[in-house]
């Protein structure tokens, strides 16, 4: 167990790059999208300000892959950027940060980058539509209470992303779940990483969830790797048969 943290402080070093491009620095993530490519922000001080920016990479990808950024999709990215301080102006995805929140707001907006890159789903009849959308749906259509998109601080002093909470019951513990489209191992050891980091913080026996979207190919031991850090893994197609178990 405890070799997670420096196998995953290594896998992070490796892969964080940066680029000076004069009036501002390019920043590569150790996060890569829907397609295997690194995503990269861009930060640009103003001021005694830094403004961190995507360039309008990831909208504009979505929209190339025909995703309609409209309608209800268009409300839910937005509140995505709001509850994270993260403005949209046209495609672009910005945010302001200090000097001293730096490291933090680069945490943050990458894991947001890749939040909305990863929401991206194309259906059997290749209507795309965003994956959290449906997720939502499912548990609103089975009325199953949740308490959407919180953050908790763990032991790194990073706050990590929760997609949903289910409250503590009499027959259920606190459950908190991660979602993902494209289960690869990076993916795994990041929801590895992520519920190490906090679960000292939570109550003993609150449990800590994955929903994958298996209509995208599932990296092969995906589930095994969770498994051994007390992480339950659930697909999307079979949330059905465990309505119990979130309700």
């Amino acid at each position: 167990m405890d070799n997670i943290k420096q196998e995953y402080l290594d896998y992070l070093r490796c892969f964080t790059k940066i680029r000076n491009l004069g009036k501002s620095t390019e920043f590569l993530f150790p996060l890569f999208d829907r397609n295997g490519d690194q995503i990269s922000a861009y930060i640009e001080k103003n001021g005694d300000s830094f403004v961190i920016s995507d360039d309008g990479s990831i909208l504009t990808n979505l929209a190339i892959s025909g995703l309609n950024l409209t309608g209800k999709r268009k409300e839910a990215i937005e509140h995505l950027c709001e509850i994270n301080n993260i403005t949209l102006t046209d495609m672009e995805l910005r945010m302001e940060s200090k000097r001293t929140r730096l490291p933090q707001d680069l945490h943050s907006f990458g894991q947001i980058m890749l939040q909305i890159d990863d929401m991206y789903i194309t259906s059997k009849n290749q209507v795309a539509s965003l994956f959290m959308d449906d997720i939502k749906l499912f548990f609103d259509e089975n009325d199953v209470p949740y308490v959407p998109s919180i953050e908790i601080k763990g032991r790194s002093g990073l706050n990590q992303a929760i997609h949903f909470c289910f409250s503590k019951s009499r027959g259920h513990p606190e459950r908190l779940c991660v979602t993902v489209n494209h289960a690869t191992k990076e993916k795994a050891m990041n929801s590895a990483f992520i519920w190490e980091d906090i679960k000292n913080s939570r109550d003993k026996g609150s449990e800590f969830i994955v929903i994958v979207n298996d209509n995208n190919p599932v990296f092969r031991d995906f589930d095994d790797v969770l498994t051994q850090y007390d992480v339950k893994c659930f697909k999307f197609s079979e949330l059905a048969n465990h309505i119990d178990y979130f309700s």
